[in-house]
């Protein structure tokens, strides 16, 4: 009798043992870095992109925001207390910015999902299915490309003219 309870407990733990190694592993969320330009200056909030709204703590009334690393104006909800319209733009280093009208604090922001980083493959090479939205840029040739605006187009044309 002692055998088979001694059997049973062994192959309890085996079974347990092998359910946890076979669960996947649990990956940490994209970190999303937004920086809010305000008349009064500006200030950065680095945030997970977990879900889960983070709070500003700050006050001043918001222009815009440059996100250098995330597809926040669609992966982003940004909580603020009024009505408020958003709208993508790009600034002349190519930088992926959202502009606030009309201008106000943004209270709190929730973020959620991942993007591919510029220069990274964002085609499966395997199976040809997009492996998501790029970060900043969009997928040309199997990779994220770098956004660029037309300003800056103009100054690499004149540089490669010189």
């Amino acid at each position: 009798m002692k055998s088979l309870v001694q059997i049973l407990l062994g192959l309890a733990l085996a079974s347990g043992v092998l359910t946890h190694a076979m669960e996947a592993p649990i990956s940490k969320p994209q970190l999303v870095t937004l920086v809010f330009h305000s008349a009064d200056g500006q200030y950065n909030l680095r945030l997970p992109a977990d879900g889960r709204e983070h709070l500003t703590n700050n006050a001043k009334a918001v222009n815009y925001i440059d996100a250098p690393d995330f597809t926040a104006q669609k992966q982003c909800v940004f909580r603020t207390p009024g009505k408020v319209a958003l709208v993508n733009g790009i600034d002349r280093r190519g930088l992926q910015q959202i502009l606030l009208g009309p201008p106000q604090p943004v209270i709190g922001v929730t973020c959620s999902g991942t993007c591919v980083p510029t220069w990274v493959t964002c085609v499966s090479t395997s199976t040809g299915v997009e492996r998501g939205e790029c970060c900043s840029g969009y997928c040309d040739k199997g990779r994220c490309q770098p956004w660029l605006s037309p300003a800056a187009m103009v100054g690499d044309r004149r540089s490669r003219l010189a």
